[in-house]
């Protein structure tokens, strides 16, 4: 799976991923938007690549959350992360019933 991994492309990978995590910390978005077409270019498995930011989303943002956890609201905090739960839940059920239809062709216009 991993032979076809050349030591150039861990070479860009990781620094395009440096790069995208210092927008992430000074901005508090960017990452996937930087990360994601260079990951696209280099990497035909959308799993793999999802999987990648996914993961790298959760590290740099619990970094940030330890450096900034005394200066948060820990009640709003937990009431944010509840409500985003639910509307996780409620994306990812629409989404599935969504790709469960079936297909409709186009009409030629």
């Amino acid at each position: 799976m991993f032979s076809d991994i050349s030591p150039a492309m861990v070479a860009v990978v990781a620094a395009v991923t440096c790069v995208a995590a210092a927008v992430q910390g000074a901005a508090g978005f960017g990452a996937a938007l930087i990360l994601a077409p260079v990951l696209a270019l280099l990497i035909d498995d959308s799993k793999v690549i999802t999987t990648f930011l996914v993961g790298m989303g959760l590290v740099i943002n619990l970094i940030i959350l330890l450096r900034v956890k005394l200066k948060a609201d820990v009640k709003k905090v937990l009431l944010m992360t509840l409500l985003s739960v639910f509307g996780i839940l409620a994306g990812t059920y629409t989404l599935h019933r969504i790709n469960a239809a079936e297909p409709r062709e186009r009409s030629p216009s």
